[in-house]
């Protein structure tokens, strides 16, 4: 392998698990853990505990508006980011 591929190899990685992570956190957290979470972005508004997915969450409400009415929706839980982040 070139040594200038490396970097960008693992950058995919990083970046494709943590896509993978965005969709498996309410696919694995139990049935509507995570609704209503609308808010503006840029502030941590939400209350998102200690669970394996609050970082994930947290970074949503950070860079999201995170509005219902924009988010898909997996096991009853919106997404961390919505519709037009996740695009």
């Amino acid at each position: 392998m070139d040594p200038g591929t490396r970097p960008l190899m693992i950058a995919g990685i990083a970046v494709s698990a943590f896509v993978s992570l965005m969709v498996l956190a309410p696919l694995i957290s139990p049935h509507g853990t995570y609704r209503g979470l609308d808010g503006a972005p840029g502030v941590l508004d939400g209350g998102w505990g200690d669970g394996p997915f609050a970082v994930l969450y947290a970074f949503g409400d950070l860079f999201c508006h995170q509005q219902f009415s924009r988010s898909f929706v997996i096991n009853g839980s919106q997404m961390p980011v919505c519709m037009r982040d996740t695009g």
